[in-house]
């Protein structure tokens, strides 16, 4: 509500700021829209839910929420699913499960995706969202940008993820992870952590741990927002 922005820390108030008008500038947030809201449980869905739930009085949205366990890391993977519902629960607004099954053997990171966004997706028609917002931030702008040039993509590919895509927006696209792990120390939220983000078999983690590091020392500190603006100007 307005009274909650008014009495949030003076700095995260200002990342909710720039979250706002980046949405007003791409025209991502609509009056009186029912808005499902992807949740992980990880930092950039954990603050893209608090920052929807304060801005919900301001557009007159209906939120929920929607949440996948892929069932991949057992134990963990169960605390993450609790972790959301529970955050469903104090925010007081609806949340949507879709569990993996465990017989597939199609573990690869485009199935994941496919399943995710065919549950995202039948949620949408069955209860009628209007928009899908997703926790993509800054940094993964700038890892999918390099991850595309060094493939080879041409200027579609150059143009990563674009703010909004039919029902889809990405609200904190402008919005670096520094700032977001800072707005969610200031405003004292929780959120899990997930090990395999850390595992450099991946090609997204290699760029993020070892590649964008040796870009920001060596190269340019400003790497992060200089890849995300050229993925900009190729929209």
């Amino acid at each position: 509500s307005e009274n909650m922005q008014h009495s949030l820390p003076f700095e995260a108030r200002r990342i909710l700021k720039r979250v706002q008008n980046f949405a007003a500038g791409t025209r991502l947030l609509r009056a009186k829209a029912s808005l499902l809201i992807a949740v992980s449980g990880g930092p950039d869905s954990v603050c893209l839910l608090d920052m929807l739930v304060l801005l919900k009085k301001r557009y007159d949205t209906n939120l929920a929420i929607a949440h996948v366990n892929y069932q991949l890391r057992e134990e963990e993977s169960k605390n993450d699913e609790l972790f959301v519902r529970e955050l469903a629960k104090r925010y007081r607004i609806p949340c949507f499960v879709k569990r993996y099954p465990k017989k597939s053997r199609k573990h690869d990171e485009e199935s994941l995706r496919t399943f995710r966004y065919t549950f995202f997706s039948a949620l949408s028609e069955r209860h009628a969202f209007d928009t899908i917002a997703l926790g993509h931030q800054k940094n993964d702008q700038a890892e999918t940008f390099l991850m595309n040039l060094l493939r080879g993509s041409g200027p579609l590919g150059l143009a990563s993820m674009s703010p909004k895509h039919e029902k889809y927006i990405r609200p904190l696209l402008d919005t670096s992870r520094e700032d977001i792990l800072r707005y969610l120390t200031l405003r004292e939220l929780t959120f899990r952590s997930d090990q395999s983000n850390t595992e450099t078999r991946y090609t997204r983690n290699r760029i993020r741990h070892e590649l964008i590091p040796l870009l920001k020392e060596r190269f340019n500190p400003n790497i992060i927002a200089t890849l995300a603006r050229s993925a900009s100007r190729f929209q």
